[in-house]
């Protein structure tokens, strides 16, 4: 058997009383959980030595230990039992003791051991945590460095597939003109035969250059593989309404016309700007 000893003992009222001390020790390792102390007093003079003459003291010393932790203390911290450590379990016997505190005190022994246990508990579970919180980084960075790696290789190794062609029956022409998903039109030699019959106002070969610049220039505005000729059949109309002329230029011709002539005359007062804040800077 073991018990937690409190420093107070040797702080309180049983202060220089050693053989009380050693006493009231022994009955806190030898109590059962009830705090009983079932032994005679022979044995406990015997286990603690107090049997046997020290410094002249004679083998008495037993029972003044006793007395003492039977007698009322006014100076214990404690007013259970008038302040006595402990009571006898049966008048007509003079062995066998109760002691009073016992159940307050284990109650702080066991508190204090629970909160050990806890802390101890909650110093494992977060260190637990980092270990976790750090193998799951570094589990994490792994998977991204391999994804970067496998998108690199299949970068190097898989050149991009080249784009999709719609293919009609008839002769392939050299127009291209692009469709939504990377996908081509091809006019055949046919269709730009027929358009040319249908047109004649028209420069077909020229219209269908512009369409494919345009169409490069303006990737939201592309066609799917079933609008693209309803899209060369407006644009082909619209150069017929405008009549004959030597090669068809598009309207958005005249709006790069318009853009160049707006860049360069914001170049122009950008640059008489700049002389302006040239001079003022000379001058002070």
């Amino acid at each position: 058997m073991y018990a937690k000893v409190f420093a107070s003992l040797w702080d309180g009222s049983l202060r220089g009383q050693t053989d009380a001390q050693i006493v009231f020790i022994y009955m806190l390792t030898h109590a059962d959980a009830d705090g009983n102390v079932e032994i005679i007093r022979d044995k406990i003079a015997s286990d603690t030595g107090l049997d046997e003459d020290f410094e002249g003291q004679l083998p008495g010393r037993i029972d003044d230990a006793i007395n003492i932790l039977e007698s009322p203390d006014n100076g214990s911290r404690s007013a259970v039992q008038d302040g006595r450590r402990i009571i006898r379990l049966d008048e007509h016997r003079n062995w066998g003791w109760h002691i009073v505190n016992y159940q307050h005190y284990r109650d702080i022994r066991d508190e204090e051991s629970r909160r050990a246990y806890r802390a101890a508990w909650a110093r494992e579970n977060r260190r637990e945590r980092n270990v976790n919180k750090h193998e799951q980084n570094v589990n994490k960075h792994e998977r991204a460095c391999t994804k970067v790696k496998e998108e690199v290789e299949v970068e190097v190794s898989s050149p991009p597939p080249p784009p999709q062609q719609n293919r009609r029956e008839g002769t392939p022409s050299t127009h291209r003109l692009a469709l939504i998903g990377g996908m081509e039109y091809i006019p055949t030699l046919e269709e730009i035969s027929r358009w040319s019959s249908l047109y004649q106002a028209v420069d077909v070969d020229s219209s269908l250059r512009l369409m494919a610049g345009w169409l490069d220039a303006n990737p939201t505005k592309r066609k799917t593989d079933r609008g693209i000729r309803r899209f060369v059949a407006a644009w082909l109309g619209r150069d017929q309404d405008r009549g004959p002329r030597n090669g068809t230029v598009h309207e958005t011709d005249d709006y790069d016309a318009k853009q160049a002539q707006w860049l360069a005359k914001m170049q122009r007062m950008t640059a008489e700007k700049e002389a302006e804040l040239a001079n003022q800077r000379k001058t002070r």
